[in-house]
């Protein structure tokens, strides 16, 4: 494992934000960073960073500071004397687009679920029914925050049917042309994160009740060490690096083991914060790069493998993994988190379950709810919305149904691969303690909805074991602090 390690004795601190924090020093922390400058600068330097040959990775270049901020064989073709499993439709005399007439007047959601739940049963030409009758109730990607919501869930359920009966005869079946999405860059990815970090509170939130939980377990610990499970562009860690470079009982020796998918960006990102960390003048700062696919990280989570110190305190920390980055086997790393005996360990929940009764309508309403914040926000015309919606939130949804295996037969269980639990619940349900968030972290989320998303609908709840942010009753995040 290769660290880069900074060593600087120099007194020289060069606190960002500083103005900013004097507008507000009464109430505000260093951990609480000025809603950042990324549209301007995007304009001026646009092509400064790149992260693979002909993408550039906008904000990189910009320093930390400016950055925070089957099987119906009728459907399908087959013939059904020679495929026994075969399931006849009740209406297979009927026209594939002829939809009877109790679904017409049906809620969208309600349409969601059976359209769901025909695809679990293998009913394809109730399927397709259902797919062309969605498409036709909306807008499209150029209606209301609803329709835009339609249309993904409407794509992602095209795109499971497909798998399972081909795209030709899914084109026959519609009557148009599939509106196949090309494959999701890194860069692209990596793009639409930083626009939901800028445009939305829901980052930044989860990040500053993270910060300041870690920051009051490390009060007292000389030396310190953070394992990040998906840093992406490391723009969270900044602010605490400052917060704990100002102790008044001095600055701890700080080690940062960050795990990711791309190597190329683990070592931009060390760079960054290791210069970050030299203009703090900071001791002692290690950036260690654990680079690992999403099957690779449980063999990287081991002590040997961290290289955990006696005189350190270990932090582990969660944060909103991206569409390409899940962590399936949740009982393994809890057996792993429980083996390297952290201090605390932060995670960021998207307040919305894998495995609940009616699970593809509460994330129907997550979404919806999600889509409506941004509309709210953000003129049509956004490109920071677009971006959000269209790469980070549409691979989102685009995912809800990529691995269907048909166990529910009432279609109202995601449509996904195993079952997906709050990591909360899981820690909870394994013995993990779970710590109060602070008063003072409390007050930091409300000051920062306050001074830079004053909507009325962004509503912040401590829930005994978590801080929820959500949009118009509608919980979409939480951050939770736990230990053994």
């Amino acid at each position: 494992m290769k660290c880069s390690i900074h060593h600087n004795h120099y007194h020289h601190r060069r606190l960002y934000w500083v103005r900013w924090g004097r507008r507000c020093s009464n109430e505000l922390s260093v951990l609480l960073p000025p809603r950042s400058i990324i549209p301007l600068a995007l304009q001026r330097h646009r092509t400064c960073f790149s992260l693979y040959s002909g993408h550039s990775l906008h904000l990189q270049a910009f320093g930390f500071n400016e950055m925070l901020g089957n099987s119906d064989a009728e459907a399908t073709g087959g013939d059904s004397d020679s495929s026994s499993g075969a399931r006849r439709n009740e209406d297979d005399t009927a026209s594939p687009f002829l939809l009877p007439a109790a679904p017409l007047h049906s809620s969208l959601e309600n349409l969601i679920v059976e359209c769901s739940a025909a695809i679990a049963q293998e009913k394809w030409r109730r399927s397709f029914q259902l797919i062309r009758h969605l498409g036709q109730r909306t807008s499209g990607p150029e209606g209301d925050s609803t329709d835009r919501v339609i249309t993904h869930f409407v794509d992602s359920l095209t795109a499971r049917v497909i798998t399972k009966v081909g795209e030709t005869e899914a084109v026959r079946q519609l009557g148009q042309e599939w509106r196949s999405s090309s494959r999701m860059t890194d860069a692209e990815l990596y793009g639409a994160y930083l626009s939901l970090n800028q445009v939305t509170p829901f980052i930044r939130f989860t990040h500053l009740t993270a910060n300041q939980a870690i920051l009051e377990a490390f009060q007292g610990w000389s030396s310190v060490h953070i394992v990040d499970i998906n840093v992406m562009q490391g723009v969270q860690w900044p602010p605490l690096m400052q917060a704990l470079a100002a102790r008044t009982e001095g600055s701890p020796r700080i080690r940062i083991s960050a795990i990711g998918p791309s190597l190329s960006l683990l070592e931009q990102t060390g760079s960054l914060l290791t210069t970050f960390a030299s203009s703090l003048g900071l001791p002692m700062f290690e950036f260690c790069p654990l680079h690992a696919q999403e099957n690779d990280i449980l063999h990287i989570l081991s002590p040997s493998s961290l290289g955990l110190r006696e005189d350190e305190t270990l932090a582990i920390n969660m944060s909103i993994p991206h569409p390409k980055f899940s962590l399936a086997n949740q009982d393994a790393f809890i057996r792993i988190f429980r083996s390297l005996r952290p201090s605390i360990i932060t995670v960021a929940d998207r307040e919305v379950n894998h495995n609940t009764e009616c699970s593809v309508i509460e994330a129907f309403r997550h979404y919806r709810a999600f889509f409506g914040s941004l509309e709210a926000t953000l003129p049509p015309s956004s490109q920071e919305r677009s971006n959000v919606e269209g790469v980070w939130l549409r691979g989102e949804i685009m995912h809800l149904f990529a691995g269907c295996s048909g166990h529910e037969e009432d279609g109202c269980q995601i449509l996904g691969g195993a079952p997906c639990l709050k990591w909360r619940e899981l820690l909870s349900r394994n013995g993990f303690r779970p710590l109060s968030h602070s008063p003072f972290a409390i007050s930091q989320a409300r000051l920062l909805l306050r001074l830079h998303y004053p909507s009325q609908g962004y509503e912040l709840k401590d829930d005994d074991d978590a801080l929820l942010l959500g949009w118009q009753g509608t919980p979409l995040f939480g951050v939770s602090s736990w230990n053994a």
